[in-house]
C-alpha cells in the first residue's frame, strides 16, 4: 500500500556569516560554521547527527552550489543540498523528508485492514528515494516485521510484510535475536552452575564417604 505524508516541507536553513555589527573580510564560506548551523537546526527536529562534512574553501559571494554531508546517530546516511544567497548567507536544504516514527506508526494502523499495534525501529527516520525501514507489528501476541520502503524524496512510502529468503513472514524482529542469545547465555551459565554444585556435592560425599 501507497501512502505519502501530506501538507511535510523539506528542512531548510538559512546561515549568514555576517555577525551583528562586524565585518566580512573572509571570501570563503566557513564551513565548521555552517555544519554547526546544520546540527543545531537537525537537534531542533529530533534528528541527533553522529557527523556533518561541509567541503572547505567555496566561495562565499556570487551563486555557488555544494553539498555537505552527515550522518545520524541511527547510522543514516544525509545530504544537504548548499548555495550561497550573495551578502555572505548560505542557504541549505536537507535532500529527503523528516518522518518521525510515531506519525508513520498511526499512518500504518489507521490504513491496515486489520487492527494491530506497530513499533517502528527508529523515533526518527529521514526518507529518500528507495530508502527502506523496518517496524515490527503485533497481531494476536505474535509479532512480525514490517518493511517500510521510501518511494521519492517527498515523503511517499509503501509498506509490506517483510519476508526470507523463502518467501515466508519474518517473525523475529531486531532485538529478539540480542534476546535468544542472553537467553542462552543464562542457560549456559544455569548449567554451569548447577554442574558446579554438582561436582561440589560428588566432593563432598567422596569426602564423607572416605572420612567415614
Amino acid at each position: 500500500m501507497k501512502l505519502a505524508f501530506p501538507g511535510r516541507r523539506s528542512l531548510v536553513g538559512l546561515f549568514s556569516f555576517v555577525g551583528l555589527g562586524a565585518l566580512l573580510v573572509a571570501c570563503t564560506v566557513d564551513a565548521k560554521k555552517l555544519e554547526d548551523s546544520i546540527r543545531t537546526e537537525m537537534k531542533s527536529k529530533g534528528v541527533e547527527m553522529k557527523s556533518i562534512s561541509c567541503p572547505t574553501g567555496q566561495k562565499s559571494f556570487g551563486t555557488n552550489k555544494f553539498d555537505c554531508t552527515g550522518e545520524t546517530n541511527d547510522g543514516e546516511k544525509v545530504v544537504f543540498n548548499a548555495n550561497t544567497q550573495g551578502g555572505g548567507a548560505v542557504a541549505w536544504e536537507l535532500k529527503g523528508k523528516i518522518i518521525p516514527g510515531t506519525e508513520l506508526e498511526d499512518m500504518i494502523k489507521e490504513k491496515a485492514d486489520h487492527p494491530i499495534k506497530v513499533k517502528c525501529r527508529m523515533k526518527v527516520m529521514i526518507f529518500n528515494e528507495g530508502d527502506v525501514f523496518f517496524c515490527d507489528e503485533t497481531v494476536e501476541g505474535k509479532k512480525f516485521a514490517l518493511q517500510v520502503k521510501a518511494k521519492n524524496d517527498s515523503g511517499l512510502f509503501e509498506w509490506k510484510a517483510a519476508t526470507n529468503d523463502d518467501g515466508e513472514k519474518m517473525k523475529k524482529a531486531d532485538g529478539d535475536d540480542d534476546d535468544d542469545k542472553a537467553k542462552s547465555k543464562d542457560d549456559d551459565d544455569d548449567k554451569k552452575k548447577k554442574k558446579s554444585k554438582d561436582d561440589d556435592d560428588d566432593k563432598k560425599k567422596k569426602k564423607s564417604k572416605d572420612d567415614d
